[in-house]
């Protein structure tokens, strides 16, 4: 683990007193707004935390989490905020919720907010990226759950992750039940979320026996707005009578695409996406959809945090009750109250079959 900013590191870096920092942080004495300025700057450079806040969030309860997310009006993370924060409620627990955009300086800002506060930890849908704010919530142990995401490097950290390869396998059966012989998979924009690509690499794996090497197309994106009519085009060159979508706003985003090129949903075009959401139950036709069993998630992302938090709270006990050992020394938490093994819980994801999924138009068999 990093060694922990101290005041006096924040104070070198800015080129002042320690007591000049101390008056800055309490938004007390008489500086110059120069000074002030420098003293922000090293702060947010270092990522300091002041030690007061540190040890308030190490020694007491404020039975409140933090919760960040990528968007809020996304029908699936409004969901899944709406069952951690009843989850955590029915524990004794508030919610702090912020959205990121997928934007990493937006998603370090709420957090570097976060740790300014007596939280007691954080669940975090994260942007792609291992970025300073992660690292800062780390360094400063607190309890810290990934949900639907997870990071390269930042393996060991706790997630709650959804199981593309049940739901996957059930739609391409039906599928290719239904006569089907060439299928496209539509990614959406990996370069946002690496479960959007480990989605294109289960589908190959899966589809890849059932269909042919030959025969399945798979499309990505480096942005959202980049992929609906490069996606209709290739996958009608291609020859696909069938399309998944591993992203359910680039789903929506492509229907009006398929109709504008004269391909009806549900007749001329099988459709199945990722993620129930409640426009896909009242689309007609209704779309088919791999469940990520969002209320499972947000409930298991939960139950995980607290088990943190008081797995954190037995190991602080422990160094306490022995007071000639300094906190994170060795030796200072018995076996006994060590924190858990960090853990992937899957999330089992179901194909829940409606209208779209139709028999192969006569052409392609």
């Amino acid at each position: 683990m990093a060694q922990k900013v101290t005041i006096r590191d924040v104070a070198k870096a800015a080129g002042v007193s320690v007591s000049a920092v101390s008056q800055v942080l309490n938004g007390k004495g008489r500086l110059s707004p120069q000074t002030r300025q420098k003293v922000d700057e090293a702060v947010e450079k270092l990522g300091y935390i002041p030690d007061s806040r540190a040890r308030a969030m190490r020694s007491s309860h404020s039975h409140t989490v933090g919760l960040v997310v990528p968007q809020i009006r996304n029908d699936f993370f409004a969901s899944f905020v709406s069952v951690v924060q009843d989850t955590l409620w029915q524990h004794g627990y508030a919610t702090l919720i912020g959205s990121s955009f997928n934007d990493d300086k937006r998603q370090d800002a709420f957090l570097r907010t976060l740790l300014t506060q007596r939280i007691d930890g954080i669940i975090c849908v994260p942007t792609a990226h291992a970025t300073p704010g992660l690292k800062a919530a780390l360094d400063n142990d607190v309890p810290l759950v990934f949900a639907d995401r997870t990071i390269a490097g930042l393996d060991h950290v706790p997630r709650v992750l959804a199981d593309p390869e049940p739901g996957l396998r059930e739609a391409l059966r039906d599928i290719r039940d239904h006569g089907h012989a060439k299928v496209a998979f539509i990614a959406g924009p990996t370069a946002i979320s690496p479960t959007l690509g480990q989605r294109c690499d289960v589908f190959r794996a899966v589809a890849a026996p059932l269909f042919g090497e030959d025969n399945i197309l798979v499309r990505a994106a480096s942005s959202p707005a980049e992929l609906p009519g490069l996606a209709v085009r290739d996958a009608v060159e291609f020859g696909a009578t069938a399309l998944l979508f591993g992203h359910s706003p680039t789903t929506l985003r492509t229907l009006p695409y398929l109709v504008a090129a004269g391909i009806e949903p549900g007749r001329d075009m099988s459709i199945v996406s990722f993620n129930e959401i409640q426009t896909f139950s009242v689309y007609r036709p209704r779309i088919n959809v791999i469940s990520e069993q969002v209320a499972v998630m947000g409930e298991t992302a939960a139950l995980e945090m607290l088990t943190l938090v008081e797995h954190a709270d037995a190991a602080d006990s422990s160094a306490t009750s022995r007071g000639s050992v300094r906190p994170g020394t060795p030796g200072s938490v018995p076996a006994s109250a060590a924190l858990p093994v960090p853990a992937t819980r899957l999330i089992t994801t179901l194909y829940i079959a409606r209208d779209s999924v139709c028999a192969a138009p006569a052409r392609a068999v």
